[in-house]
C-alpha cells in the first residue's frame, strides 16, 4: 500500500499560523468565537435554481430522504426498505433505471450506506455497509466486481463516512471509527488498490461523535461532516479536527487557504469549522458547537459564515428561499434538496409557495414523488 502524508504539511501550517497568519500568507482567518455582521442573501442571488419533478410509478416511489448521487445526467436515490437504487434523468425527472441486488450472496448488498455513479463509464459504486465493500454494477444491475475498502487499523474496524467519484480511475474515500481515528485514501476503480493520501493522528483534537450514557444505554450523535468538498473552484479538504483548510491542487497536493482561530482544542465546548460550498464570489462555512442534550434533543448549535471573496469580509449568514416562504436553506456540498410531495402540498395550501415551485406543486398528488431543487453555478455548470 502506498502512502502520501499530509501530516507534515499540517504541522508546518500549524506552527506558521499559531499566532495568526501573516498578511502575506494569502490565507483567510475566521474567528469562530467572534460575532460578525449579519447578512441575508436569497438563494437565486447565488445560484441558478432549477426544480425537477420526479416521475412516479409503483417501483419508482421514493420513501423520502435526499439524493445520494447528483450528476450531469442522473439523480440517484436509495430506498433501503426495498433495496431499490432509483435513478432519474437529471434534466427531465423521468425514470431512468432501477437496480435491486439486495440479498446475502457475494454479488449482492444487504444495506446501502451510500452510492456514487461514474456516469462516463456507466458504473454504480454501492457501499455495502455490512461487509465493508463496494459492490459495482452497470445500469442494468449486472454485477461487475467487488472492491475491498481500507477498513482496518490494527484490530479496529473503520467504516466509510464519505466517498466521491474523483476521476476516471479513482474514488476518494474517507473512513472513520467511533474513537475518531480517520484515514483518507484513493481507491482504484478497477483493481481496488488503495493509496493513502492523508493519515490523521490517532488522537484527534475533537471526535465528530458526542456520547452520553443513561440507564446503561449509550447514546451518540454527530453533525453531518464531509471532509472533501468538490466545488466550482476544485477540491477542498476540511477535516473538522484541523485548524487549517486546504485546496487540493496539482492532483492531491494540499495548499492552505483558510485558518480558524482560536484553535479547535482551545474552545469549550469545542466548536468545529465545516466547509459547505462556494460560488465565484462567496465561500460558505459553518461553525458547529459540539454539545448536545439527549434529553431535550437540542444542541449542535450552528452558525453560518459567508466570506465575500472580493473584499475578504466575513458575515454571519441567513439564506432566504426565493419560492418557499419561511423555508431557510443552508448551502451543502451536494447543492440539492428534495422536497416530498406531501410537504409541498401542505405549503401550497398554506400559501407559502410561489414561482416555478408553486406551479409544479399544483400538479402533484399526495402519492407522487416530490421535487428536487438543484442549485447550479450561474453561467455554466453545476455547483
Amino acid at each position: 500500500m502506498k502512502s502520501y502524508s499530509l501530516i507534515s504539511m499540517i504541522a508546518f501550517v500549524a506552527m506558521s499560523v499559531s499566532c495568526g497568519p501573516s498578511a502575506d500568507t494569502g490565507m483567510m482567518t475566521i474567528d469562530v468565537e467572534k460575532s460578525y455582521s449579519k447578512k441575508e442573501l436569497t438563494i437565486d442571488d447565488l445560484w441558478k435554481v432549477e426544480y425537477i419533478a420526479l416521475e412516479t410509478d409503483s417501483i419508482f416511489l421514493l420513501p423520502g430522504g435526499q439524493p445520494q448521487h447528483i450528476g450531469e445526467s442522473k439523480l440517484g436515490f436509495v430506498d433501503n426498505r426495498t433495496g431499490n437504487l432509483l435513478f432519474f434523468d437529471a434534466k427531465t425527472g423521468k425514470k431512468a433505471f432501477c437496480i435491486n441486488r439486495k440479498g446475502q450472496g457475494p454479488e449482492d448488498y444487504i444495506s446501502v450506506g451510500a452510492l456514487v455513479m461514474d456516469e462516463k463509464a456507466g458504473e454504480i459504486f454501492v457501499w455495502n455497509i455490512m461487509y465493508g465493500t463496494f459492490q459495482v454494477y452497470d445500469e442494468q444491475g449486472k454485477y461487475l466486481r467487488t472492491l475491498q475498502m481500507h477498513n482496518k487499523r490494527k484490530d479496529e474496524y473503520l467504516y466509510i463516512t464519505n466517498f466521491i467519484n474523483l476521476n476516471d480511475d479513482q474514488l476518494l474515500c474517507s473512513s472513520n471509527n467511533m474513537k475518531g481515528y480517520a484515514v483518507h485514501y484513493l481507491q482504484d476503480k478497477k483493481t481496488g488498490l488503495t493509496t493513502i493520501v492523508d493519515s490523521i493522528p490517532n488522537e484527534r483534537y475533537v471526535n465528530q461523535y458526542i456520547f452520553a450514557e443513561k440507564d446503561g444505554v449509550t447514546y451518540s450523535t454527530a453533525p453531518n461532516l464531509i471532509p472533501f468538498v468538490r466545488t466550482s473552484e476544485g477540491l477542498v479538504y476540511a477535516d473538522h479536527s484541523n485548524d487549517t483548510l486546504y485546496r487540493m491542487t496539482d492532483g492531491m497536493t494540499p495548499s492552505p487557504f483558510i485558518v480558524r482561530t482560536p484553535r479547535v482544542k482551545e474552545t469549550e465546548p469545542n466548536k468545529i469549522l465545516r466547509f459547505d460550498n462556494e460560488t465565484d464570489d462567496w465561500m460558505f462555512l459553518s461553525g458547529i458547537e459540539m454539545a448536545y442534550d439527549f434529553s431535550s434533543r437540542e444542541g449542535l448549535r450552528q452558525t453560518s459564515y459567508g466570506v465575500e471573496k472580493a473584499s475578504g469580509e466575513i458575515y454571519e449568514m441567513k439564506f432566504i428561499h426565493p419560492d418557499y416562504e419561511g423555508k431557510e436553506y443552508s448551502p451543502t456540498a451536494l447543492n440539492a434538496r428534495y422536497y416530498p410531495a406531501d410537504e409541498l402540498l401542505t405549503a401550497l395550501e398554506e400559501g407559502k409557495l410561489k414561482g416555478k415551485l408553486k406551479e409544479i406543486a399544483s400538479t402533484l398528488g399526495e402519492e407522487d414523488n416530490g421535487v428536487v431543487m438543484l442549485l447550479k453555478r450561474k453561467g455554466n455548470g453545476q455547483n
